[in-house]
């Protein structure tokens, strides 16, 4: 099953989109943290700040409130493109 959260802390100029394959919705939210911090680490240079420490943990804090609530299920995502 497909797991998919609107996320604010994926937001560009509209809503991002944390979606993950699981057994469960924990299990989801699971695969979904252990993935942060690679994808921070890979965007850091425009998340961050210099005096980063608070930028992160308020960033860290907005993925867990984006995951916080239910998801959306789905067995099948189909993605627009754009121009």
């Amino acid at each position: 099953m497909l797991y998919s959260w609107h996320s604010a802390a994926l937001k560009n100029y509209g809503a991002g989109r944390l979606i993950a394959t699981a057994e469960n919705p924990d299990a989801a939210r699971a695969k979904i943290r252990a993935a942060i911090p690679e994808w921070i680490q890979e965007n850091r240079e425009w998340l961050l700040g210099p005096e980063d420490s608070e930028e992160l943990a308020a960033l860290l804090a907005l993925f867990e409130s984006d995951i916080a609530g239910p998801p959306t299920l789905s067995e099948a995502l189909l993605i627009p493109g754009s121009e």
